[in-house]
């Protein structure tokens, strides 16, 4: 069987290997012909995100009976038309607009009186009143990810300084401005499977202070795991309004007083190496290979069937120089470290982080319950920031 994996980048590479486990050809697409996961697909083609017609050529070809990919919304548009052209097993149209356009997912949520923020959009040309709105507020574009262009102001002047670097992420002519949400946020893993929400696992997150909201850290299983029937039936009823059905799904959540109310929800599995690593390790469902199944018409499993700890750190230090380090690769001797990865080295220039593609590193620890793994990622982080010796640019 031959299975089009859309994307061959770093957050697509583990899905690659799953589908050559499963005895699948991959077919692999992607715009970069440098991509990492060229050298594992059994075939591979260099194709920009918007060449429909190539791609139906492509599945013509190679007689593909299925489409995934994972981490990214941006191929999500085209694999629902491919879905349609050749009746594989995909949401539609309509409900991958209804999810990743961020105007659209928010105007359904407010109909259908499930929990969000207040919002407005605001036009370049003609602008809104956001007066009616009150601060602290967040600056989103409606049509990316991975925090680009996401901002937290807390006044009219914050506001008007920043909104042109929120339009710089987005090719619509307008963005989203909504009331900040207090709380914690979470993250959600699941999948709908014939129109059923199935939650397979909870994770808590670490973010950046305002004014940007990038993620540096990724536990699971999460301490709010004992709402976790409230949550299944929030996503249960979004799920159904926005029309999902066969995907995964990645849900962003805050819980204030176990109050839950929805960031955002993407029809596709959760980037970071969350699917690809952490929901394996904590839960033992690999949902990258239960997706797989899916789409290909096999039957999947998604009961956890472990109650473990896993998490991911990234490397976050003060901006500066690099002057001094000590050798990463002694640190993955350490038996409880799964994946350890880094772009830093004396001379280099740390940089602010400002969204997900500036980060320089992390690592991934897995143990047998939270408690213990909350006390080696602090254990860790304190080793590396006392090894690592900078200067202030300044």
């Amino acid at each position: 069987m031959n299975v089009l994996i859309f994307g061959g980048g770093d957050l697509q590479v583990s899905l690659i290997n799953k589908a050559v486990k499963l005895g699948y050809k991959t077919i692999v697409i992607d715009p970069d012909e440098n991509a990492v996961g060229k050298e594992l697909a059994t075939h591979f083609y260099t194709i920009p995100g918007n060449d429909f017609e190539s791609t139906v050529k492509i599945c013509k070809k190679h007689c593909v009976n299925g489409i995934v990919t994972a981490a990214t919304d941006k191929p999500l548009i085209m694999m629902a038309r491919i879905a349609a052209e050749f009746g594989f097993k995909f949401p539609t149209v309509k409900s991958i607009n209804n999810t990743i356009k961020k105007n659209i997912l928010k105007d359904i949520l407010q109909k259908n009186r499930i929990p969000s923020a207040k919002f407005v959009k605001w036009f370049k040309k003609d602008g809104v009143d956001f007066e009616l709105l009150k601060y602290p507020l967040v600056l989103k574009p409606t049509d990316n990810s991975g925090s680009r262009g996401i901002i937290f102001v807390e006044d009219k002047q914050s506001l008007l300084k920043n909104i042109e670097n929120t339009f710089s992420e987005t090719k619509e002519d307008f963005i989203l401005i909504e009331e900040y949400q207090y709380g914690e946020e979470i993250s959600v893993e699941g999948i709908v499977y014939n129109k059923t929400f199935h939650l397979i696992q909870i994770t808590d997150k670490t973010i950046t202070p305002p004014p940007n909201t990038v993620e540096l850290a990724h536990i699971q299983p999460s301490k709010y795991c004992y709402l976790s029937k409230k949550i299944s039936s929030l996503l249960t009823t979004t799920t159904i309004r926005l029309g999902l059905d066969n995907c995964p799904i990645h849900a962003e959540i805050k819980v204030l007083n176990d109050e839950l109310s929805i960031i955002e929800i993407g029809p596709r599995l959760g980037g970071d190496y969350i699917t690809s690593h952490l929901v394996p390790m904590s839960t033992g469902v690999d949902i990258e290979t239960e997706y797989l199944k899916l789409v290909m018409g096999s039957t999947p499993y998604f009961t956890p069937v472990l109650n473990k700890a896993a998490g991911i750190r990234y490397l976050e230090f003060p901006v500066g120089n690099v002057i001094d380090s000590f050798d990463f690769d002694k640190i993955k001797c350490n038996k409880n470290i799964v994946l350890f990865e880094y772009k830093i080295g004396v001379g280099m220039k740390i940089p602010k982080i400002t969204n997900s593609l500036n980060r320089y590193g992390f690592y991934i620890l897995e143990s047998n319950n939270r408690t213990k793994l909350m006390n080696l990622i602090n254990k860790m982080h304190n080793q590396i920031n006392k090894k690592v010796v900078y200067r202030d640019r300044n």
